[in-house]
């Protein structure tokens, strides 16, 4: 892996439904406790641009467990190193296939809108 961020990841909703495929080294379980919480924003440090930011608190399929009352299954996340990505493609491009490839397989996604390019 040429970057530590170099990872296609599954997470899956506690009723066993594949919540969302990612891209990154960022994997969290985070679900806000309440509506008011959606629109929540955080100031984070950008290491790459050495300034800070403000960034969405919860993303968008923890915004969606939460509104269909489930949690994420914390005792795994299936995690694929991208060990060499092909020349012209970039790893969010795999991301978006594997998405799309779930998808047209019938796997139901819960942040299915992800991969709707």
């Amino acid at each position: 892996m040429k970057s530590e961020k170099d990872l296609v990841w599954l997470k899956f909703a506690d009723n066993g439904h594949l919540g969302v495929v990612a891209t990154s080294n960022d994997v969290n379980f985070q679900i806000p406790t309440n509506e008011s919480e959606y629109d929540l924003k955080v100031r984070v440090h950008n290491e790459y641009e050495g300034k800070y930011k403000e960034e969405w608190k919860f993303n968008s399929a923890g915004i969606i467990l939460h509104k269909l009352g489930l949690e994420w299954d914390e005792s795994f996340v299936l995690l694929f190193p991208l060990g060499k990505i092909p020349t012209g493609y970039r790893r969010h491009d795999i991301e978006k296939a594997i998405g799309n490839l779930l998808y047209k397989k019938g796997v139901p996604i819960l942040d299915l809108y992800s991969h709707l390019y």
